[in-house]
């Protein structure tokens, strides 16, 4: 869309602008309106007075030039008006079949100390029903228990003080639980003795109002915007989450409300209730009225040209959930979710985003839930990544997650490259309405099939009980040959899956359609985080993403819908699927005698060939997918010495694929 900028000198309609105090006034009943599309700049400060009315369904920019400028809303005698209705953040698409999509008035504001901040921003809402519970931020400063009760439409009555779906609760990041926010309270009461404020992750019951209302209809929050010039938005310290709190082994331990942990604690991270199991996670709300972008929240170094400041150790983002309910013996459980992991260049520490990245770019009122990972702060020291989140930095008018770069189709083709690849596999109804979705991905530094070390990857989560989650669609562990690891299949079922992009190269990703409401298939795909063009199917290696379903080998592009029919399991793969035939010695019609062997005098392994072998190509991986050696051509008729590290204690797969075709696969120990 064509923005059009307007920079506002000195706009007064009615009444004389106060020097160096507000550059901007719209007089009583006046008008001014801002399209959307259009970004208004004022480099100074705000006033609306009496009915005066700013109509925002564009973007507007209010940055403060000096100390005495001020952002407020003013009656006709000049006094503080607090009852709004005097700039209008708008839901330009608020009909129930467009507002999930529809584009929406943003307000920046900085340079402006909170207490030069008076004025009453109305903000329109509509969302997705989340169920008991809606999760939301509340970006207005000191705003009362009982305002956001009006706003929501509860008819007058005030949230609860008490453990329902009657109360307004908020995240303590450091217990890992909810607490129940008084009703004679405010959002931000400035007690340091509380534990919210600007950034606070809420959960707002949901007896008594709709977060979607009706037709076209929608809610409207008011109150004052909150202040950047605060460390509560630019200096917020990511620690101590879930310190010292015992979970007990399976998640079975009460809070201090008497609820079970594993009933509402869902890391999909890490598989269920390891140590680090619901450790080190961080939920937020927005604070601002304007979106924030969090893409490149891990590292300074290899982002786009403007850089956010951020260098947060980080292991993924995990966004708003669908089905929130509560009980009184379970707690808050949540169902779907959309998940993003971070793919770290192994020199720099520098990060780069896969699975949901679009949700990346957290919407006015929405929430983040963060998860870190400490020990990266020593293992990329050059980085110096710290535990520090500056908000401010992040702030976005833009709804898509900032490319990192420019992306060529005619990069270095048929060799790897270091760019992260991913396939996003959309499942669709017969009205092409999205159930759910998953996602494999690749890089030259990834890992092929289980491994404590893999980065990438995101479980869909647990029931109550502890057992993996069975969603309409995902993907299981891999062997490194290919095809389900049953071992692990058993224990969690991916959102996010990783492969190695060498060694797993026309491989098979097991796809599992879990629905009989699914189907269509429809197909994204990125490169570093950025879609590659409509109906394109090469990426910078020269390969391609593949599906084989229904017995036929799919080549996929940008955008691509393919029929499901009844298929409930299907696979994916990052290059052509090569014949089932050479998957493994397994897989054999013929099994090869070559075999790898210790030979203690010289402390090697020695390939020994197979008397039939002519010449073989050989590869060599540590357990991380890290490509150790290849060689080509290497000549059989004589044993061969593998070219292995002797000074670390590791594992190493070994293929060796001889020029008949056949693979010979093994493991080997140092």
């Amino acid at each position: 869309m064509k923005k059009s900028l307007l920079t506002i000198g000195i706009l007064a309609t009615g009444l004389s602008v106060q020097a160096q105090t507000v550059l901007l006034h719209v007089d009583d009943t006046a008008k001014m309106y801002v399209s959307n599309g259009a970004l208004v700049y004022n480099g100074g400060g705000v006033q609306t007075r009496g009915n005066g009315n700013i109509d925002l369904h564009g973007n507007m920019m209010v940055v403060g030039s000096n100390a005495t400028d001020v952002f407020r809303t003013i009656d006709a005698s000049s006094n503080p008006k607090t009852t709004g209705t005097n700039i209008i953040l708008r839901l330009n698409s608020p009909s129930l079949a467009t507002y999930a999509t529809s584009t929406y008035g943003q307000l920046y504001i900085t340079n402006l100390a909170q207490d030069k901040i008076t004025g009453i921003v109305d903000k329109e809402y509509k969302a997705l029903n989340q169920g008991s519970f809606q999760q939301m931020a509340f970006p207005f400063a000191n705003k009362t228990v009982q305002s956001i009760a009006n706003d929501l439409g509860k008819g007058g009555p005030n949230f609860t003080g008490n453990r329902s779906t009657s109360s307004l609760a908020y995240w303590d990041n450091t217990k890992t639980v909810m607490r129940i926010v008084n009703p004679g309270s405010s959002t931000d009461p400035g007690n340091s003795t509380v534990l919210y404020g600007p950034t606070t992750y809420f959960a707002v019951g949901t007896s008594g109002w709709n977060p979607t209302p009706a037709n076209s209809d929608v809610l409207t929050l008011k109150g004052v915007p909150y202040s950047d010039a605060v460390a509560a938005t630019n200096s917020i310290n990511l620690a101590n989450g879930g310190l010292g709190v015992n979970y007990g082994s399976t998640g079975g331990n009460l809070n201090v409300f008497g609820e079970r942990y594993y009933s509402y604690i869902n890391d999909p991270f890490d598989t269920s209730w390891t140590t680090n199991y619901g450790k080190e996670l961080y939920q937020y709300g927005n604070p601002f009225l304007t979106n924030i972008d969090l893409s490149w929240i891990g590292a300074d170094v290899d982002e786009p040209v403007t850089a956010d400041g951020n260098k947060l150790p980080i292991k993924g983002i995990r966004f708003s959930q669908e089905g929130v309910n509560y009980s009184t013996s379970g707690g808050t459980t949540t169902s779907i979710n959309r998940t993003v992991t971070f793919s770290r260049n192994t020199s720099t520490g520098g990060t780069i985003p896969a699975g949901d990245v679009n949700s990346l770019v957290i919407k006015p009122l929405g929430v983040v839930y963060i998860k870190l990972d400490p020990t990266l702060i020593s293992t990329y020291a050059t980085a110096n990544l710290n535990r520090s989140l500056n908000f401010n930095t992040t702030r976005r008018f833009a709804t898509t997650a900032r490319a990192a770069g420019s992306y060529s189709v005619t990069a270095a083709k048929n060799s790897p490259s270091s760019t992260l690849k991913q396939l996003g596999v959309i499942a669709l109804d017969s009205q092409d309405n999205e159930i759910s979705r998953t996602y494999y991905v690749v890089r030259d530094n990834a890992t092929t099939g289980y491994s404590s070390v893999a980065t990438l990857q995101a479980n869909i989560g647990y029931n109550s009980d502890n057992t993996p989650t069975n969603g309409p669609i995902y993907t299981n562990e891999e062997y490194m040959t290919g095809g389900i690891d049953p071992t692990y299949a058993s224990q969690y079922n991916l959102y996010i899956n990783e492969a190695n992009e060498v060694n797993f190269l026309h491989k098979k990703i097991p796809l599992t359609l879990n629905s009989p409401a699914i189907s269509k298939l429809k197909f994204e795909i990125r490169e570093d985080a950025a879609l590659i063009p409509a109906n394109q199917s090469a990426l910078s290696a020269g390969e391609s993403f593949w599906i084989k379903i229904n017995g036929a080998n799919v080549m996929l592009s940008q955008n691509q819908v393919i029929s499901a029919g009844s298929v409930t399991q299907a696979g994916l793969y990052y290059g052509e699927p090569q014949s089932e035939t050479v998957l493994g010695t397994s897989d054999l019609t013929k099994k090869s005698a070559t075999i790898v062997t210790y030979e203690k005098s010289s402390d090697n392994f020695v390939a020994i060939f197979d008397k039939n072998w002519k010449n073989a190509d050989i590869t060599i991986f540590d357990m991380s997918g890290k490509l150790i050696n290849s060689e080509k051509g290497v000549n059989t008729k004589s044993n061969h010495t593998l070219n292995i590290p002797k000074q670390l204690n590791n594992g190493y797969l070994v293929t060796i694929k001889a020029d008949n075709g056949q693979v010979y696969n093994t493991k080997v120990m140092r």
